[in-house]
Formats: structure tokens, sequence, C-alpha cells
């Protein structure tokens, strides 16, 4: 998708991406899962929608994106579609609103059910919380989203999150991990995993045996 050899792909993703592009199927379809619970309430749910359209911003009009927003439910706030849509794309991203408790399991099912019945050469998963959550099939969600070619990645938002459990699902996933704390460029991390997020399927490889 026009991110290779970037310097971003070099210093800030996790694996290189270096695919030849068809026309007929995007390089990348990419969904956003966003933590709305109440405790996102205020500067942290403004900068998650900057988030969602830097990362719109560094996408090729082919590829795709989705964003589902989630407190003790997921709701699709973007269903997954071209980049190239980026009107329609930020309208709804900004109607996003906190409210709720915290239930990643059904949000993280949802993407990778959008994921499984698309057609693109990378599928990657971004999840972004600040809070604790019933742990219950996710990791064995995980395990299944990574035999299906799709890939995760995680982001902590402030010492609330559960970040033992993100790093585990960054690690098995096969993406990264990284955290957000106030004043830091969070969007700027979001951004940086569009430009590069797994490498094709003949290559992947867990970080561990």
């Amino acid at each position: 998708g026009g991110y290779g050899g970037t310097l971003l792909e070099r210093k800030v993703l996790p694996v290189r991406f270096d695919v030849a592009r068809k026309e007929d199927i995007p390089s990348l379809a990419l969904v956003l899962v966003i933590d709305r619970s109440g405790s996102m309430s205020g500067p942290k749910i403004e900068l998650a929608k900057e988030a969602a359209r830097a990362t719109l911003d560094v996408l090729q009009p082919s590829d795709k994106l989705g964003v589902i927003a989630f407190d003790s439910a997921p709701v699709t706030v973007v269903r997954l579609q071209r980049a190239a849509n980026r009107l329609k794309i930020t309208d709804s991203v900004a109607r996003l609103s906190p409210g709720g408790g915290t239930a990643i399991f059904p949000a993280l099912d949802q993407a990778f059910q959008a994921l499984s019945s698309t057609q693109a050469k990378v599928k990657h998963i971004i999840l972004l919380t600040d809070g604790q959550s019933n742990r219950s099939g996710i990791l064995d969600l995980v395990a299944q989203a990574y035999s299906d070619r799709i890939t995760i990645s995680t982001v902590a938002v402030g010492v609330g999150s559960d970040q033992r459990l993100l790093m585990q699902v960054a690690e098995e996933g096969g993406g990264r991990y990284s955290t957000y704390f106030p004043g830091a460029a969070w969007q700027e991390t979001l951004a940086h995993e569009a430009f590069d997020l797994a490498p094709p399927p003949s290559t992947m490889r867990r970080r561990r045996k």
C-alpha cells in the first residue's frame, strides 16, 4: 500500500510489509477496536477520534478500514470499507461518545468476523482500551485469528488498563504492544501501525515458539 521503505516502517512497526499490490485485492484491511467506556470520557475519547482520522490519512484509497467501538457491548461505527470513503468514515467517527463498562471479547470477536469475511493480503486489528475486562475466551480468539492470518496489536491507555493481558494479546497475535499516557502522541501510535502491519501469510511467524 505504498508503505515499504518508509521511515516509520523501519523504526516503528513490528514487522516488514513487502507485498506487490494487485488491483483487485486490497493490500490491507484494518479494523480499529476502540474502548468507549465511561472512563474514556474527555480528552481520551477525543484523542481516539483523532487517532482514527490519522490512521485513515495514511491508508491507500483501495485499502479497507473499519471501526468498532465498545463498552459493555460492541457497535460498528464504520463498517469495513475502502478508505477512499474518507468523508463518510470521518463523520461516523466524529459521533463516538463514551459510556458504559468494558467488555473486550465481543468487540474483538466482531472485528475478527468482519476481517474473516473480507479479501485482503494483510488483515490486522488494533485494540485500544484503558480498562479491565473479563479475560474469558480472549486468548483463544487471538489464537484463532492468528491461525487465520489476522494479526492483532494493542494500545494500553493509562495505568488502569490490563497491561499484562494486552501484552499477551499482541504477542500471541503477532502484533505490537504500545502504551499511552496523558500527553503522549497517541494518535501517531495508531497511524504508524497502518504503514506496515504484517508480512504476507507465507512468511508470518510468531514472536515466540
